[in-house]
């Protein structure tokens, strides 16, 4: 499988224009072979907490920009955007995963990052999402998707482990915390993961526990304009996995899972 992680500079609560810019670039990552291509958190607008003017609909038209870009190059593209879905008494953070032939998926995010004060303007979600990814091989790779924040929460990657081949995590990562996303040892970060399996594609990441691992920063600025692209090494997985388990069987009461994740990962092809 192939994914394509792209970065964008985005302007502010512009729907427009962030949309324009990032078609260009889809078919960069098209050509490239990409599968499955990832946008950021809010790729319309900005993490702006501006919830009741930038909502969109539930089927709004970056969710129908989304279908025609998934139709237009033949693969799955995911962003998260700010929405008012049904069902919840505040917009939603949701990330909206959409196919070459029309399907959708959603995932609202389930953890707000409360510390920006995204709780007092956006609902948080009650559901996991995995889908089924098809490579070109005709092969389908298990995808389980997260926004951001839900990064510090080992257990929803813990649960999700057993039915998953693949983690994508999109973000707007702050620049005042961009030291948390790309350094590995930063404990404030690395612990809640210790536990975790590795979440494997983000828009930005250089987790040593990632199998998909990135050269993008966090901060969003012109000179970032660019796209990772990465291949999922089904092998690689499935080590980590059996490692996992074999942890798993030697657990005794009250003792701690060792952190499997200190193995290097493979390197990657980085282009842009």
């Amino acid at each position: 499988m192939r994914v394509a992680a792209i970065q964008s500079d985005l302007e502010w609560e512009d729907h427009e224009t962030n949309r324009r810019r990032l078609a260009d670039r889809m078919w960069a990552a098209a050509a490239a072979g990409a599968h499955l291509v990832v946008l950021p958190e809010m790729f319309p607008t900005g993490f702006s907490m501006n919830a009741e003017e930038i909502a969109e609909d539930h089927d709004g038209e970056s969710v129908q920009w989304l279908v025609d870009q998934a139709s237009t190059h033949g693969l799955h593209v995911c962003g998260s955007i700010s929405m008012r879905s049904p069902g919840y008494d505040k917009p939603t953070n949701t990330l909206v995963v959409a196919g070459p032939d029309g399907e959708l998926g959603r995932y609202a995010k389930i953890h707000p990052f409360s510390f920006a004060g995204e709780t007092d303007h956006y609902s948080p979600g009650t559901q996991r999402l995995t889908l089924p990814i098809p490579t070109g091989g005709g092969e389908v790779v298990r995808t389980t998707f997260f926004v951001c924040y839900d990064l510090r929460f080992a257990d929803d990657f813990w649960e999700t482990a057993a039915d998953t081949d693949l983690y994508v995590v999109v973000a707007n990562w702050p620049r005042a915390r961009r030291r948390h996303w790309t350094t590995p040892g930063c404990p404030r970060w690395v612990r809640p993961l210790r536990r975790a399996p590795p979440p494997s594609a983000t828009t930005a990441s250089r987790h040593p526990r990632c199998l998909l691992r990135g050269r993008l920063q966090p901060r969003g600025d012109r000179r970032q304009r660019r796209r990772v692209l990465g291949r999922l090494d089904d092998h690689r997985s499935a080590r980590l996995r059996a490692g996992h388990r074999r942890h798993d069987r030697h657990d005794g009461p009250g003792r701690r899972r060792p952190c499997v994740g200190r193995r290097r990962a493979h390197a990657l092809p980085v282009h842009g």
